[in-house]
C-alpha cells in the first residue's frame, strides 16, 4: 500500500461535510515512529483536497518542528480562545501565548508557542473540552501532533474525536501497539487506526480497531 495515496484517502475521510470539524490526535507508539511526518502529510492533503483551513497543533512546544517543516511566516493569530487554554506554564505563563501561523502556499495553520526564553520552568498540558469545541467550529480539520512520551497526552485524548497511532514496524510488535491503544481507550478515546511505517517497503494503514 502506498503511503501517499493512503494518507490522501484518510485525509479525505477526516474532512467533514457539516459545520463542525473533527479533532484528531496523531500519536507515535515509540520515538522515531514518523508521527510528525504523518500529521504533516494529513494536514497538507486535507487542505489541498478540501480547500478548507486545517489547524495543525504541534505539542512539542520547545522545538516546534512543524512550523519549520511548513516554513510558516506572516501574522500570528491567537491560538488561545480568551481564557480557554490547553497549557499551563510556571512561572512565566503571563508572558507566553499559543499562536497559529499560516503556511505559505496552503491553508494549513501551524501552532507555535511564543514565550520568553528561560522564563518557564514547568509546562503542563491540560484537557479542555470547551477549547477543542471552539477549535472545531473555526476550521475544516484539527490535527494534534503529539511527541512521544508526552506527559498528559493520554488524558488529553479524551477531548479528541479519534486517535491515529503511528508505529515503526521494525521497532515495535503487535503487543506494544495494543497496549498503547488500550491506554488511550481507557481514557475514553477512539482509535481510528494504526499506520505502520516500513522503511523502504513503504507503509500501511491498519484499523480501525474492533470495539
Amino acid at each position: 500500500m502506498n503511503l501517499t495515496s493512503d494518507v490522501a484517502h484518510l485525509a479525505s475521510k477526516l474532512i467533514t461535510r457539516g459545520a463542525e470539524a473533527r479533532a484528531v490526535m496523531v500519536a507515535p507508539v515509540c520515538p522515531g515512529s514518523g508521527a510528525s511526518s504523518v500529521a504533516a502529510s494529513l494536514a497538507l492533503s486535507a487542505a489541498q483536497t478540501s480547500g478548507r483551513p486545517v489547524w495543525l497543533y504541534d505539542l512539542d512546544f520547545s522545538k516546534n518542528t512543524q512550523a519549520q517543516r511548513f516554513g510558516v511566516t506572516g501574522p500570528a493569530y491567537a491560538g488561545d480562545f480568551g481564557d480557554q487554554r490547553i497549557w499551563r506554564a510556571h512561572p512565566g505563563g503571563d508572558q507566553a501565548r499559543l499562536v497559529l501561523r499560516r503556511a505559505a502556499s496552503v491553508p494549513v495553520f501551524v501552532s507555535q508557542f511564543d514565550y520568553v526564553p528561560r522564563s518557564i520552568q514547568q509546562l503542563d498540558f491540560v484537557p479542555n473540552k470547551a477549547y477543542w469545541d471552539q477549535a472545531r467550529k473555526s476550521c475544516g480539520l484539527v490535527l494534534v501532533d503529539v511527541p512521544a512520551r508526552l506527559s498528559g497526552a493520554v488524558a488529553f485524548s479524551r477531548n479528541m474525536d479519534g486517535v491515529i497511532l503511528v508505529a515503526d514496524a521494525s521497532r515495535v510488535n503487535q503487543a506494544m501497539i495494543d497496549d498503547m491503544a488500550v491506554n488511550f481507550e481507557d481514557q475514553g478515546a477512539r482509535i481510528y487506526g494504526v499506520i505502520l511505517n516500513r522503511d523502504e517497503r513503504g507503509a500501511a494503514m491498519q484499523g480501525p480497531r474492533a470495539a
